[in-house]
């Protein structure tokens, strides 16, 4: 596979974020603890919502990736450019925008609401493995933003292969030039 690795493609409805494992002790049929050397044995679990948004991700990238006609995993280092879309809420919606500060402005018109932004990218990048590359080990650059949006909540996701020497900083700073320019403020 060359290094023009090129994906896109786009999760439709609320970016969901990567939610903490879970742990439970394990019970046998009449409800009490399972030992193992004197020790319970504990079970560690995704949760189900997490289960849920990782599959809808994995359809979408596997159908981009059959769209793309690329049919193998990509095996090295890769950039992620990632954008999700939060449904803009009516508490944060501006009348007249040239009437308010800038400051106001600006705590209006971006989500400093949790989940954290690397809780939303995780998820991508779990859900992608497999899928898209071998291991999210291989994500080696990152931009990530999370806008609010009037339109449609979703997760716009870019994917590329690093390129040797110049050619690739381009195409990275292409990838943070353009992320900055298409700053969603929707009215």
């Amino acid at each position: 596979m060359s290094n023009g690795f090129h994906l896109e493609f786009t999760v439709p409805g609320s970016p969901e974020q990567l939610r903490r494992h879970r742990s439970a002790g394990a019970t046998d049929r009449a409800g009490n603890a399972v030992m193992k050397n004197g020790r319970p044995v504990i079970h560690h679990y995704d949760p189900a919502e997490n289960r849920a948004a990782k599959h809808v991700i994995k359809i979408v990238a596997h159908n981009a990736m059959n769209e793309a006609k690329i049919y193998e995993l990509y095996e090295l280092p890769l950039a992620i450019r990632v954008t999700f879309y939060l449904a803009l809420p009516q508490s944060k919606q501006i009348k007249n925008p040239h009437r308010v500060s800038e400051e106001t402005l600006l705590r209006k018109s971006f989500p400093m609401v949790v989940p954290d932004l690397d809780n939303y990218e995780k998820l991508i990048a779990d859900a992608c493995e497999g899928v898209v590359f071998k291991n999210d080990a291989q994500i080696c650059t990152s931009h990530t933003a999370k806008r609010y949006t009037v339109k449609r909540p979703r997760t716009e996701v870019i994917f590329f292969g690093h390129h040797s020497g110049e050619c690739g900083m381009k195409l990275i700073r292409e990838a943070n030039d353009n992320l900055e320019i298409q700053q969603e403020i929707e009215t």
